[in-house]
């Protein structure tokens, strides 16, 4: 748990200025070894027993200008390369950075079911809320955009992440910041799935597990 605060905590104390003609240089703290809890299959460490859903680092451990989660799959190896799922939310009003993870059949159930399946991958949650909306504006605007593009890269960087199988799950206006990153990262994703059309600001959260469950399947084989 320590290596995963502490990785959390080095990418949310980066400076998050970030625009394509060049990327903000950070120096990214290692966690010392004496912090690091080595682990095989059959030598689970604390955190390994929880449940996936358990094991979400929250960016309010330190105080990042966005609200996010992350998840380092079970046995997580830094020599290794996994799967990145992001998942971002943008609707209007939301007052809890963790909402995404307290969805019925949201990100909470289907990242427990990769990892009863094997299928292991870091899962990086996004949530807009009211009060970044007041300091900064709409995810999608510019300097919301900036954030959020600074905060994906330093993932992708600094985490064991196969940059070939990035996955982008976009929800209400949290779909246009994956397709906005799609249009100016071109090939950051490996694949995206949209749901912007919901009237209620509720995800469709069967229909984003059965394009997830086929997508992360098809990348096993």
């Amino acid at each position: 748990m320590q290596k995963k605060i502490m990785m959390a905590a080095a990418l949310a104390a980066l400076g998050f200025s970030f625009s394509f003609g060049g990327m903000a240089q950070a120096a990214v703290s290692k966690a010392p070894q004496t912090a690091v809890q080595k682990a095989v299959p059959g030598q689970d460490s604390s955190e390994d027993k929880k449940l996936a859903s358990q094991r979400f680092v929250s960016s309010e451990l330190i105080q990042s200008k966005l609200d996010y989660q992350i998840c380092l799959p079970r046995w997580y190896d830094s020599g290794k390369n996994y799967p990145l799922i992001i998942v971002i939310n943008d609707v209007n009003g939301e007052t809890d950075g963790k909402a995404l993870l307290k969805q019925p059949d949201g990100v909470s159930a289907w990242v427990d079911e990769l990892e009863r399946k094997q299928q292991y991958a870091i899962v990086l949650t996004v949530q807009s809320t009211k009060d970044f909306e007041a300091r900064v504006g709409r995810l999608s605007n510019t300097e919301g955009m900036n954030i959020l593009r600074s905060l994906l890269q330093d993932v992708r960087q600094n985490y064991a992440v196969n940059k070939n199988a990035i996955y982008g799950i976009g929800e209400n206006r949290g779909a246009w910041a994956i397709q906005l990153i799609s249009e100016e990262l071109p090939g950051y994703f490996k694949a995206t799935y949209l749901d912007e059309k919901t009237a209620d600001g509720k995800a469709d959260n069967k229909a984003i597990h059965d394009w997830l469950m086929k997508e992360m399947a098809a990348q096993a084989k």
